[in-house]
């Protein structure tokens, strides 16, 4: 089978020790990823300690993703198994690198697959997007909550 491999990168404009959390619990997937908003009824199941992840779906098919390692706030490795619609497997990480005022988060995944799926190549790309979107929001929407948290406790007296 041919071998497949994506790698895309993002700039996001708040530290490693944000980012980490996000990515190491899969129990935080279910509010960003491309694959789950598309199919918000499939079935799915996470571990209690958010490190193995199972779903099943009419339009995502059915898979699971266990974490394999990780480096706190630097990386966290995963092995990907798709059983439905077809079976293929994968390796992804994410890989934070800190900059200067921010993060570059490295999101890469390496497969096969047989050449009447190599179309999925493509399909990873668009999903990188998604979760690049997704993502962003996420860490936006919680600095503008910690934001208005922090203006709420400086109006009512709480903070100095």
């Amino acid at each position: 089978m041919p071998k497949m491999k994506v790698i895309k990168s993002i700039y996001i404009d708040s530290a490693p020790e944000k980012i980490y959390p996000i990515i190491s619990d899969l129990n935080n997937w279910q509010e960003w990823s491309p694959w789950v908003i598309a199919e918000p009824r499939a079935q799915l199941n996470v571990s209690s300690d958010g490190k193995f992840h199972e779903w099943d779906g009419d339009i995502i098919g059915a898979g699971n993703l266990k974490i394999q390692d990780e480096v706190e706030n630097q990386s966290v490795t995963m092995a990907l198994n798709f059983l439905k619609p077809w079976k293929s497997k994968a390796v992804t990480s994410f890989t934070l690198k800190k900059k200067k005022k921010g993060t570059e988060v490295v999101w890469t995944m390496d497969s096969s697959l047989p050449f009447f799926l190599f179309w999925m190549k493509k399909q990873m790309e668009i999903h990188w997007k998604g979760i690049q979107t997704i993502f962003l929001s996420t860490l936006f929407l919680e600095k503008e909550r910690t934001s208005l948290e922090r203006e709420l406790q400086r109006r009512l007296g709480f903070l100095g």
